[in-house]
């Protein structure tokens, strides 16, 4: 559920609510100014947002600024393209398309500027993530260069963690990664990442 259909559910409910207590009886002995309307709508409103959040699944409950999506990035084998880099450089993420002994392989590389870092994906692990180092994110080999079929990742690929000392953290909210793809690139990539916490410098 998006959140303009969130909105407007949550203004029928405040509106539905405001009927209701508009004929009770505890409402009809004093007036309604406007200025008494608008709160009480307000109030409803509120109430009916803290209700519907818990139950909301958390790309729908995450604010805008703490999401960061990515990509299609299309590549063609040997290509690479920059995702972004967060937390002062704490963490760089990189999409790259490359020829695995004549398959098609594409994959998400992250690098850190900080020593003794985390991370941790399905493809990858190190719990003392150095510079120098450069771990896997997300990756997907498909079939046979040029004759290989389209094949889009079907493991859990990009629900990563990373974890910087200077307290940048973030999650992977997945990543699609496509091989072959019918566009005619190699390799089409994008996904999205949740910045937990935002790190100093």
């Amino acid at each position: 559920m998006d959140r303009s259909r969130i909105g407007r559910a949550v203004a029928i409910l405040a509106v539905a609510a405001l009927a209701v207590a508009v004929v009770s009886p505890a409402f009809s002995a004093a007036p309604l100014t406007k200025g008494k309307v608008k709160k009480i709508a307000k109030k409803q409103a509120k109430q009916q947002i803290n209700a519907l959040v818990p139950g909301m699944i958390a790309a729908q409950a995450i604010e805008e600024t703490e999401l960061v999506r990515f990509g299609p990035i299309n590549l063609n084998l040997g290509g690479s393209q920059s995702i972004g880099t967060f937390g002062a450089g704490s963490f760089t993420f990189t999409a790259r398309c490359v020829d695995n002994a004549g398959n098609t392989q594409g994959i998400v590389e992250l690098t850190t500027s900080r020593d003794n870092s985390a991370m941790e994906s399905n493809d990858d692990s190190y719990d003392d993530f150095d510079t120098g180092v450069t771990a896997w994110w997300a990756e997907d080999t498909g079939d046979v260069i040029n004759t290989g079929l389209q094949e889009i990742n079907s493991e859990e690929d990009g629900e990563g963690h990373a974890w910087s000392p200077n307290g940048l953290a973030i999650e992977g909210v997945g990543t699609s990664i496509v091989t072959n793809a019918s566009n005619g690139s190699d390799c089409s990539i994008s996904g999205a990442f949740l910045l937990v916490a935002p790190g100093t410098v």
